[in-house]
Parts: C-alpha cells; sequence; structure tokens
C-alpha cells in the first residue's frame, strides 16, 4: 500500500500474533525493505498490524527500513485505515502506535481523515539534548533557523524560499545524525507557494531511518503546524489561514487529490491530517 508514494509492506498478524515475534532481527526488515528484493519490490516502511493493547482496533508496528522502530507514521496510518475498512469494514478504526492512539475515519474517494495528538513543542518533548528555544534553532550554517516540534516523533522544519528538494538530498543525511538530536530526527525541507488561494506548501522530506521519501505524512503534520504557528500562513489582512495544503514531490502536476490537508488550530488538543491510500498488491513472504 501507499499514500502518495510513500509506500508499505503491511504483515497482518492480528490474529496470530505469535507467528510473527518481535525479536527478528534487524537485518531480516532491512531485506524485505530493500528495492533490490524481487520478492517484495522493497517499501519505505513495514508496518506490522498486531492485536490492541487497550481500546483500538489494532496496534501498529512501524518498522523502518533500516530496521529501526518509529513512533508514529502518518501515511502509514491512513494505509492502515484503508487496510481495515477493507477487510473488516469498520470504517471508523483506532490505531494504536507507540506514539498514540489515532482515530480515522475512511472516506470515499481513497481518503482517510486522521484525529492527531496535540503537537509538542517543548525541547524535553521533542527531544534534543540540551535546552533550548524550539522555534527557531540553527542547525547548519548553511540553513535558516528550524522549527522543531514532536507529532508522534521528531521533526525539524526548514523554510526557504526556492525549491527545495537538493536541500533534502544534501544536508537531510548529516541532519537526521545531528548531535542535537539523542533519537535522531525527521527533517522537512518546505517551500510556501504563493500562487494559491488556499495556504499551500511543497515539502522534500528526508525521514528517520528511511532516507528520501516521495512523501511524508508526519512531515506534512510537523511543517503545517511550524508554519502556522510561526504566522506563515497568515493573510495581507491579519487572518491566520489554519487549514494548509501539502504537496509532496510526486505531485508534479500539484493534483488536487494527490495533497496532504493540514487543519490546526494552536493550542487545540487535536488536529486533522486527511489524504489519500492506495492498495498495490498483496502476497506472501517467508521469514
Amino acid at each position: 500500500m501507499n499514500g502518495l508514494g510513500n509506500d508499505f509492506i503491511i504483515f497482518d498478524v492480528m490474529d496470530n500474533d505469535a507467528s510473527l515475534p518481535d525479536d527478528i532481527s534487524q537485518n531480516v526488515w532491512r531485506n524485505i525493505a530493500d528495492r533490490d528484493n524481487p520478492a517484495t519490490k522493497g517499501c519505505d516502511q513495514i508496518l506490522i498490524l498486531r492485536p490492541p493493547h487497550a481500546q483500538g482496533d489494532c496496534f501498529m508496528d512501524i518498522l523502518n527500513a533500516d530496521g529501526s522502530r518509529a513512533e508514529s507514521c502518518g501515511n502509514g496510518t491512513r494505509a492502515v485505515a484503508a487496510y481495515i475498512a477493507k477487510h473488516s469494514g469498520q470504517n471508523n478504526p483506532v490505531i494504536e502506535t507507540l506514539g498514540g492512539s489515532l482515530s480515522c475515519a475512511v472516506l470515499p474517494g481513497n481518503r482517510v481523515e486522521v484525529t492527531m495528538p496535540a503537537p509538542k513543542f517543548a525541547w524535553t518533548d521533542i527531544p534534543v539534548a540540551e535546552e533550548i528555544k524550539t522555534n527557531g534553532v540553527k542547525l547548519h550554517d548553511e540553513l535558516p533557523p528550524a522549527f522543531l516540534v514532536n507529532v508522534g516523533n521528531p521533526h525539524a522544519v526548514f523554510f526557504a524560499s526556492k525549491k527545495t528538494k537538493w536541500m533534502a538530498s544534501k544536508y537531510g543525511s548529516d541532519l537526521e545524525m545531528h548531535p542535537l538530536f539523542p533519537q535522531q530526527a525527521n527533517i522537512n525541507f518546505a517551500q510556501i507557494l504563493r500562487d494559491f488561494e488556499r495556504a499551500t506548501i511543497l515539502l522534500h522530506t528526508w525521514e528517520r531511518g528511511a532516507g528520501l521519501t516521495k512523501a511524508c505524512g508526519t512531515g506534512a503534520c510537523a511543517t503545517a503546524i511550524a508554519a502556522i504557528e510561526l504566522g506563515a500562513t497568515r493573510l495581507p489582512d491579519g487572518t491566520l489561514r489554519t487549514e494548509v495544503d501539502i504537496i509532496p514531490p510526486v505531485n508534479q502536476d500539484r493534483n488536487e487529490s494527490d495533497i496532504i490537508t493540514i487543519r490546526y488550530q494552536p493550542g487545540a488538543e487535536t488536529y486533522i491530517m486527511r489524504g489519500p491510500a492506495e492498495f498495490e498488491f498483496d502476497g506472501k513472504v517467508s521469514l
């Protein structure tokens, strides 16, 4: 499955959790996620659906392409919600993750809406290695200050006035491992587009443990939140736009159906992420 080209291999062991123990070697997961693996075709993340820990419909265990675990995955959450709706008829699943429980609504047209918990801005919650103000952090001499936020996982957001793909390719790997981030971080490079009636941002994300991906759901959340918190979506009359369209690099034609929309009101306990989810193929693999 994929969400805007950010693709996933889903293992469903909700009915037999013991069939897939959680101590499988990271090398096994790396091999499954390898783009050169002819059996799986590779992926950005592996999503293991286990029985829920509490009142949800499932627990989503998230593994990056390098075998490391992630706390949250926005595009993956939408993909799993669509998967659950297809196989169980539950159109409003609750998906548990290490980053919290997420309520979803599967909508017509392959779109899914997710209610996300409030972002965290405190330096201890990102987390970073020392006490700093997180709304303007200098991480690299050649880049503007970054906005740091935790949206279930840690993100740094850089805003630039020009195209940003080369920035993600050039700086993403080093910044992911920056010593300020004890748990590493996802690195976002964003360009606010001024020729749209709606608040619109072009985004490239270097994902922690996965590298440069075609789209990142939590990166879209972090970037929209950063833009709103910084007042970058404010109209000339002072009105703050609190709904932002995020265009991933896969959407070169800026197709309206291939965007992630974030609706965020500063100070609210939750916010909304809405975007597509698509099935690609299913199969079996031996571990």
